[in-house]
């Protein structure tokens, strides 16, 4: 249970439109909702209880390159690959 909620999603892009084939930019914000600061080589990804499959994008597995101190609010913009065969 210690590993539930590591992260917390605060803002997000509303609307994200592309193409099949394309890279559309979600500009969030996320918390580190632990005691701790976030070591190298931390990434944010995906819920793993998802179905992705059949999904239009790409599995997102983004690495956080900077510091990020307990409860910190970091600003990203994540790049997100929508698939070639995605039905508009």
């Amino acid at each position: 249970m210690h590993k539930m909620k590591r992260a917390m999603l605060i803002s997000k892009s509303e609307l994200l439109e592309g193409c099949p084939g394309s890279i559309v930019v979600a500009e969030i914000e996320v918390k580190n909702c632990t005691h701790w600061g976030w070591k190298k080589g931390v990434f944010l990804g995906m819920d793993t209880e998802q179905n992705l499959e059949g999904m239009p994008i790409e599995v997102v597995q983004f690495p956080v390159e900077q510091d990020v101190k307990s409860f910190e609010v970091l600003k990203l913009a994540v790049p997100i690959s929508i698939v070639q065969d995605a039905v508009p």
